[in-house]
Protein backbone atom coordinates (compact mmCIF):
# COMPACT_ATOMS: atom_id res chain seq x y z
CA UNK A 1 0.00 0.00 0.00
CA UNK A 2 2.69 2.25 0.82
CA UNK A 3 4.68 1.76 -2.33
CA UNK A 4 1.40 2.55 -4.09
CA UNK A 5 1.11 5.74 -2.85
CA UNK A 6 4.36 6.69 -2.97
CA UNK A 7 4.12 5.88 -7.13
CA UNK A 8 0.83 7.91 -6.85
CA UNK A 9 2.60 10.71 -5.31
CA UNK A 10 5.89 10.41 -8.07
CA UNK A 11 2.90 10.43 -10.82
CA UNK A 12 1.87 13.57 -9.50
CA UNK A 13 5.42 15.17 -8.92
CA UNK A 14 5.85 14.75 -12.09
CA UNK A 15 2.38 15.90 -13.93
CA UNK A 16 3.19 19.23 -11.63
CA UNK A 17 6.92 19.09 -13.00
CA UNK A 18 6.01 18.89 -16.64
CA UNK A 19 2.86 21.30 -16.45
CA UNK A 20 5.11 23.68 -14.61
CA UNK A 21 7.90 23.45 -17.20
CA UNK A 22 4.59 24.88 -19.83
CA UNK A 23 3.78 27.42 -17.87
CA UNK A 24 7.54 28.42 -17.29
CA UNK A 25 8.21 28.11 -20.95
CA UNK A 26 5.21 29.94 -21.97
CA UNK A 27 6.18 33.47 -19.82
CA UNK A 28 9.69 32.88 -20.70
CA UNK A 29 8.89 33.67 -24.27
CA UNK A 30 8.60 37.09 -24.01
CA UNK A 31 12.30 37.06 -22.97
CA UNK A 32 14.11 35.47 -25.17
CA UNK A 33 12.36 36.72 -27.38
CA UNK A 34 11.59 40.39 -28.29
CA UNK A 35 8.10 41.26 -29.08
CA UNK A 36 7.64 41.45 -33.20
CA UNK A 37 4.81 44.41 -32.85
CA UNK A 38 4.00 46.20 -30.09
CA UNK A 39 0.58 48.48 -29.74
CA UNK A 40 -0.14 51.06 -27.32
CA UNK A 41 -3.03 52.36 -26.24
CA UNK A 42 -4.20 55.16 -23.80
CA UNK A 43 -6.43 53.35 -21.79
CA UNK A 44 -6.07 51.28 -18.47
CA UNK A 45 -4.87 46.90 -19.26
CA UNK A 46 -8.89 46.70 -17.57
CA UNK A 47 -10.65 48.53 -19.89
CA UNK A 48 -8.67 47.12 -22.94
CA UNK A 49 -9.15 43.62 -21.92
CA UNK A 50 -12.72 44.54 -22.12
CA UNK A 51 -12.11 45.25 -25.49
CA UNK A 52 -10.19 42.13 -26.37
CA UNK A 53 -12.44 39.70 -25.02
CA UNK A 54 -15.34 41.64 -26.74
CA UNK A 55 -13.49 41.22 -29.67
CA UNK A 56 -12.84 37.53 -29.25
CA UNK A 57 -16.03 36.48 -28.29
CA UNK A 58 -18.23 38.27 -31.59
CA UNK A 59 -16.06 36.35 -33.56
CA UNK A 60 -16.27 32.36 -34.73
CA UNK A 61 -13.12 32.40 -36.08
CA UNK A 62 -11.21 32.96 -33.13
CA UNK A 63 -10.22 30.26 -30.70
CA UNK A 64 -8.52 31.47 -27.21
CA UNK A 65 -7.06 30.58 -24.02
CA UNK A 66 -5.33 32.90 -21.25
CA UNK A 67 -2.46 30.77 -20.74
CA UNK A 68 -0.43 32.68 -17.99
CA UNK A 69 -0.28 35.83 -15.76
CA UNK A 70 2.85 37.07 -14.42
CA UNK A 71 4.21 40.41 -12.49
CA UNK A 72 2.58 41.94 -9.05
CA UNK A 73 0.10 44.22 -7.43
CA UNK A 74 3.09 47.20 -6.52
CA UNK A 75 4.16 47.12 -10.65
CA UNK A 76 0.95 45.79 -12.20
CA UNK A 77 0.26 42.42 -14.14
CA UNK A 78 0.69 40.61 -17.84
CA UNK A 79 -1.41 38.69 -19.09
CA UNK A 80 -0.31 36.12 -22.05
CA UNK A 81 -3.32 34.63 -24.75
CA UNK A 82 -3.08 32.08 -27.28
CA UNK A 83 -5.08 32.97 -29.94
CA UNK A 84 -6.09 30.86 -32.99
CA UNK A 85 -7.67 32.70 -36.37
CA UNK A 86 -8.85 29.72 -38.30
CA UNK A 87 -11.50 30.26 -41.65
CA UNK A 88 -11.21 28.27 -44.98
CA UNK A 89 -8.26 29.76 -45.77
CA UNK A 90 -6.23 30.66 -43.09
CA UNK A 91 -4.98 28.44 -39.50
CA UNK A 92 -2.93 30.91 -37.82
CA UNK A 93 -1.96 30.77 -34.12
CA UNK A 94 -0.20 34.17 -32.09
CA UNK A 95 0.54 34.59 -28.48
CA UNK A 96 0.77 37.75 -27.10
CA UNK A 97 0.39 39.31 -23.95
CA UNK A 98 -1.29 42.96 -22.69
CA UNK A 99 -0.57 44.96 -19.36
CA UNK A 100 -0.52 48.45 -18.19
CA UNK A 101 2.81 50.02 -19.49
CA UNK A 102 3.32 53.62 -17.98
CA UNK A 103 2.42 54.96 -14.45
CA UNK A 104 2.39 58.52 -13.41
CA UNK A 105 1.83 59.83 -9.62
CA UNK A 106 0.30 56.06 -9.03
CA UNK A 107 -2.45 56.87 -12.33
CA UNK A 108 -1.94 54.30 -15.19
CA UNK A 109 -2.10 55.73 -18.12
CA UNK A 110 -1.40 53.92 -21.41
CA UNK A 111 -1.24 49.92 -21.75
CA UNK A 112 0.22 47.90 -24.43
CA UNK A 113 -0.13 44.49 -26.54
CA UNK A 114 2.79 43.00 -27.44
CA UNK A 115 2.74 40.04 -30.01
CA UNK A 116 5.18 37.62 -29.37
CA UNK A 117 4.68 35.14 -31.87
CA UNK A 118 3.13 33.95 -34.91
CA UNK A 119 2.72 31.25 -36.81
CA UNK A 120 0.87 29.52 -39.53
CA UNK A 121 -0.06 25.80 -39.19
CA UNK A 122 -0.83 25.11 -42.86
CA UNK A 123 2.30 26.36 -43.87
CA UNK A 124 4.42 25.58 -40.93
CA UNK A 125 5.63 28.68 -41.31
CA UNK A 126 5.90 31.68 -38.94
CA UNK A 127 8.17 32.27 -35.95
CA UNK A 128 9.41 34.54 -33.03
CA UNK A 129 11.30 36.68 -35.18
CA UNK A 130 10.18 39.41 -37.61
CA UNK A 131 12.71 37.86 -39.82
CA UNK A 132 11.27 34.42 -39.69
CA UNK A 133 9.57 33.21 -42.95
CA UNK A 134 6.05 34.45 -43.61
CA UNK A 135 5.82 36.70 -40.53
CA UNK A 136 5.16 39.65 -41.67
CA UNK A 137 2.51 38.31 -43.67
CA UNK A 138 0.96 36.98 -40.83
CA UNK A 139 1.31 40.08 -38.52
CA UNK A 140 -0.61 41.87 -41.17
CA UNK A 141 -3.64 39.42 -40.82
CA UNK A 142 -2.88 39.83 -37.35
CA UNK A 143 -4.10 43.31 -37.33
CA UNK A 144 -6.98 43.44 -39.78
CA UNK A 145 -8.58 40.29 -38.05
CA UNK A 146 -7.41 41.07 -34.49
CA UNK A 147 -6.12 44.62 -33.80
CA UNK A 148 -8.22 46.35 -36.37
CA UNK A 149 -11.79 45.53 -34.47
CA UNK A 150 -10.57 46.45 -31.02
CA UNK A 151 -12.25 49.35 -29.75
CA UNK A 152 -9.42 51.87 -28.95
CA UNK A 153 -8.82 55.40 -28.56
CA UNK A 154 -7.81 57.27 -31.93
CA UNK A 155 -4.39 57.24 -30.77
CA UNK A 156 -2.16 54.33 -31.16
CA UNK A 157 1.60 54.06 -30.90
CA UNK A 158 2.99 51.23 -33.25
CA UNK A 159 6.88 50.06 -32.29
CA UNK A 160 8.95 47.40 -34.44
CA UNK A 161 11.71 45.98 -33.16
CA UNK A 162 14.40 43.41 -34.78
CA UNK A 163 16.89 46.14 -35.23
CA UNK A 164 16.01 46.63 -38.70
CA UNK A 165 14.49 49.99 -40.02
CA UNK A 166 13.52 49.81 -44.04
CA UNK A 167 12.26 52.30 -46.62
CA UNK A 168 8.93 50.22 -46.05
CA UNK A 169 8.55 50.85 -42.78
CA UNK A 170 8.87 54.36 -43.13
CA UNK A 171 6.16 54.22 -46.32
CA UNK A 172 3.98 52.06 -44.52
CA UNK A 173 3.39 54.90 -41.46
CA UNK A 174 2.98 57.38 -43.86
CA UNK A 175 0.04 55.24 -45.91
CA UNK A 176 -1.25 53.84 -42.65
CA UNK A 177 -1.19 57.92 -41.30
CA UNK A 178 -3.16 59.23 -44.46
CA UNK A 179 -6.26 57.14 -42.84
CA UNK A 180 -5.56 57.63 -39.34
CA UNK A 181 -5.87 60.39 -37.18
CA UNK A 182 -2.42 60.04 -34.36
CA UNK A 183 0.06 57.26 -34.86
CA UNK A 184 3.50 57.78 -33.34
CA UNK A 185 6.45 55.09 -33.71
CA UNK A 186 9.95 55.28 -31.45
CA UNK A 187 12.38 52.71 -32.24
CA UNK A 188 15.87 53.11 -30.24
CA UNK A 189 17.97 50.55 -32.25
CA UNK A 190 18.32 51.80 -34.97
CA UNK A 191 16.82 54.88 -34.05
CA UNK A 192 14.22 56.26 -35.92
CA UNK A 193 10.94 58.22 -34.16
CA UNK A 194 7.85 58.89 -36.50
CA UNK A 195 4.73 60.96 -35.32
CA UNK A 196 1.50 62.09 -37.58
CA UNK A 197 -1.17 64.35 -36.46
CA UNK A 198 -2.38 67.57 -35.83
CA UNK A 199 0.29 68.07 -33.70
CA UNK A 200 1.44 71.26 -35.22
CA UNK A 201 -1.66 73.12 -36.47
CA UNK A 202 -5.18 71.72 -35.05
CA UNK A 203 -6.54 72.92 -38.87
CA UNK A 204 -4.59 69.79 -40.85
CA UNK A 205 -2.15 67.00 -40.57
CA UNK A 206 1.65 66.85 -40.74
CA UNK A 207 3.93 64.17 -40.00
CA UNK A 208 7.33 64.76 -38.96
CA UNK A 209 10.64 61.71 -38.85
CA UNK A 210 13.40 62.01 -37.10
CA UNK A 211 16.43 59.02 -37.50
CA UNK A 212 20.12 58.93 -37.23
CA UNK A 213 22.27 58.74 -40.43
CA UNK A 214 24.93 58.58 -38.02
CA UNK A 215 25.87 58.01 -33.95
CA UNK A 216 26.04 61.58 -32.99
CA UNK A 217 23.67 63.31 -35.50
CA UNK A 218 19.62 63.62 -36.90
CA UNK A 219 18.40 63.57 -39.36
CA UNK A 220 14.56 65.53 -39.70
CA UNK A 221 12.27 65.63 -42.37
CA UNK A 222 8.89 67.47 -42.05
CA UNK A 223 5.58 66.18 -44.25
CA UNK A 224 2.33 68.13 -44.85
CA UNK A 225 -0.99 66.49 -47.22
CA UNK A 226 -1.44 68.00 -50.47
CA UNK A 227 -3.91 66.24 -53.11
CA UNK A 228 -4.20 63.17 -50.41
CA UNK A 229 -0.38 62.95 -50.30
CA UNK A 230 2.23 63.05 -48.03
CA UNK A 231 4.95 65.53 -49.54
CA UNK A 232 8.42 67.15 -47.94
CA UNK A 233 7.79 70.04 -46.54
CA UNK A 234 11.42 70.45 -45.23
CA UNK A 235 13.80 68.87 -43.90
CA UNK A 236 17.13 69.63 -41.88
CA UNK A 237 20.21 67.59 -40.97
CA UNK A 238 23.18 67.19 -38.54
CA UNK A 239 21.83 68.12 -35.40
CA UNK A 240 23.54 66.97 -32.82
CA UNK A 241 22.21 63.83 -31.17
CA UNK A 242 22.04 61.76 -28.21
CA UNK A 243 19.07 59.56 -28.62
CA UNK A 244 19.16 58.19 -24.94
CA UNK A 245 17.97 61.21 -24.04
CA UNK A 246 15.26 62.40 -27.01
CA UNK A 247 12.63 64.00 -26.39
CA UNK A 248 10.58 65.88 -28.47
CA UNK A 249 8.16 68.80 -27.48
CA UNK A 250 5.51 70.63 -29.72
CA UNK A 251 4.69 73.90 -28.57
CA UNK A 252 3.80 77.17 -29.96
CA UNK A 253 7.68 79.13 -28.99
CA UNK A 254 7.14 82.45 -31.15
CA UNK A 255 3.46 82.81 -30.79
CA UNK A 256 2.10 82.79 -34.11
CA UNK A 257 -0.40 80.43 -33.22
CA UNK A 258 1.48 77.68 -35.11
CA UNK A 259 3.13 74.85 -33.25
CA UNK A 260 6.83 74.89 -33.32
CA UNK A 261 9.54 71.63 -32.52
CA UNK A 262 11.92 71.45 -29.85
CA UNK A 263 13.96 68.42 -29.99
CA UNK A 264 15.76 67.86 -26.44
CA UNK A 265 19.87 66.86 -26.82
CA UNK A 266 20.31 66.80 -22.99
CA UNK A 267 19.08 66.68 -19.69
CA UNK A 268 21.35 67.06 -16.41
CA UNK A 269 21.16 64.91 -13.73
CA UNK A 270 20.11 66.36 -9.78
CA UNK A 271 18.34 70.27 -10.88
CA UNK A 272 17.43 69.22 -14.75
CA UNK A 273 18.49 71.38 -17.02
CA UNK A 274 16.50 70.28 -20.50
CA UNK A 275 18.69 71.80 -23.79
CA UNK A 276 18.27 71.13 -27.20
CA UNK A 277 17.32 72.24 -30.85
CA UNK A 278 14.52 75.01 -31.23
CA UNK A 279 12.88 74.89 -34.72
CA UNK A 280 10.68 77.15 -35.56
CA UNK A 281 8.11 76.26 -37.79
CA UNK A 282 6.42 78.67 -41.09
CA UNK A 283 2.79 78.46 -40.02
CA UNK A 284 2.19 78.66 -44.04
CA UNK A 285 5.13 76.64 -45.84
CA UNK A 286 5.71 74.45 -43.23
CA UNK A 287 9.35 75.62 -43.71
CA UNK A 288 12.20 74.96 -40.77
CA UNK A 289 13.93 77.54 -39.31
CA UNK A 290 16.96 76.19 -36.55
CA UNK A 291 17.35 78.90 -34.19
CA UNK A 292 20.79 78.41 -33.11
CA UNK A 293 20.91 80.93 -30.09
CA UNK A 294 18.73 78.87 -28.40
CA UNK A 295 20.47 75.94 -28.12
CA UNK A 296 22.06 76.08 -24.44
CA UNK A 297 19.24 78.01 -23.30
CA UNK A 298 17.72 75.36 -20.90
CA UNK A 299 14.24 74.58 -20.04
CA UNK A 300 12.44 76.85 -22.41
CA UNK A 301 8.93 77.72 -21.71
CA UNK A 302 7.06 79.75 -23.54
CA UNK A 303 4.21 82.63 -22.16
CA UNK A 304 1.70 83.59 -24.59
CA UNK A 305 0.66 86.25 -22.33
CA UNK A 306 3.73 88.04 -22.19
CA UNK A 307 5.39 86.61 -25.47
CA UNK A 308 8.48 85.99 -23.85
CA UNK A 309 10.21 82.61 -23.41
CA UNK A 310 12.15 81.95 -19.63
CA UNK A 311 14.62 80.00 -19.15
CA UNK A 312 16.78 79.22 -16.18
CA UNK A 313 20.64 77.84 -15.15
CA UNK A 314 21.13 76.27 -11.52
CA UNK A 315 23.94 78.13 -10.01
CA UNK A 316 24.10 75.20 -6.72
CA UNK A 317 22.89 75.13 -3.18
CA UNK A 318 23.26 77.98 -0.75
CA UNK A 319 24.02 77.57 2.47
CA UNK A 320 20.57 76.14 3.75
CA UNK A 321 20.58 73.67 1.19
CA UNK A 322 18.10 75.65 -1.30
CA UNK A 323 18.76 75.39 -5.12
CA UNK A 324 19.95 78.93 -6.42
CA UNK A 325 18.50 79.49 -9.92
CA UNK A 326 18.76 82.72 -12.59
CA UNK A 327 15.98 83.08 -14.32
CA UNK A 328 15.84 84.33 -18.00
CA UNK A 329 13.05 86.62 -19.63
CA UNK A 330 13.98 86.08 -23.61
CA UNK A 331 11.99 87.84 -25.91
CA UNK A 332 11.96 87.78 -30.07
CA UNK A 333 13.44 90.67 -31.52
CA UNK A 334 14.72 90.42 -35.10
CA UNK A 335 13.96 87.25 -35.88
CA UNK A 336 16.13 85.92 -33.04
CA UNK A 337 15.72 85.26 -29.11
CA UNK A 338 17.53 87.51 -27.05
CA UNK A 339 17.57 87.72 -23.52
CA UNK A 340 15.74 91.20 -21.75
CA UNK A 341 16.41 90.45 -18.27
CA UNK A 342 17.17 88.02 -15.75
CA UNK A 343 16.37 87.14 -12.19
CA UNK A 344 18.23 85.12 -9.46
CA UNK A 345 15.82 83.48 -7.00
CA UNK A 346 15.95 80.61 -4.25
CA UNK A 347 13.64 76.88 -4.35
CA UNK A 348 13.64 74.49 -1.74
Amino acid sequence: MDSNLQIMKLRYIVILIVLGGFIFFASRISTVYPPIKEYKFQTTASDLRLSIIKTLENQDKFEYKFTDTVGNEQNGYAYYIDLRIKDRQIDNNYTFKYYDEERFLGKIKTSKIDLIGAFDKIHNTGGYKLKDTDVPKLISIFDVEFIDKIIHPDTVVVLIKDRVVTTDTIIGLLDTSLTTDTIEFHNSEPFLFFKSGRFLDKTEKNAIWINCPTDTTYSLKLYLIRDNKWVMADSITGLDAFPSQFDPIFDDFNFDKQNDIFIQASASNGWSLSRGHLLIVDPQTKKLTLHKEARDLANMNPDPKTKTVTSEIWNGYNGKGQNQLTIFTNKWMDGKLKTVKKKDITIN
